[in-house]
């Protein structure tokens, strides 16, 4: 698993470049049903800021990702929320 968080005001693309993986998501805070969509190689995925989501890889994977803020640590922690969304007890 990977991810499991919101950005507050973040958002980014990620591009497959090789492999694929599960996406869960849905709108933070919200008491929407979880969503969940398959990204295979050569796809585009866009996840906008306050939008609950985690990644399952199924395959070895090399992803592309670029975001609207900077990636050093400071920024990207301030912006990220963590939380308790998705993991194998829920994965479908």
């Amino acid at each position: 698993w990977r991810a499991n968080h919101y950005h507050k005001s973040d958002w980014h693309f990620i591009y497959v470049l090789e492999g694929s993986f599960e996406y869960y998501y849905k709108k933070t805070n919200s008491d929407e049903k979880i969503k969940k969509t398959v990204v295979n190689k050569n796809q585009l995925l866009f996840t906008g800021p306050l939008v609950d989501h985690a990644m399952f890889y199924t395959e070895e994977t090399k992803i592309l990702v670029l975001s609207r803020n900077p990636r050093d640590q400071k920024t990207y922690e301030e912006d990220t929320v963590r939380i308790d969304f998705m993991n194998d007890k829920n994965r479908f």
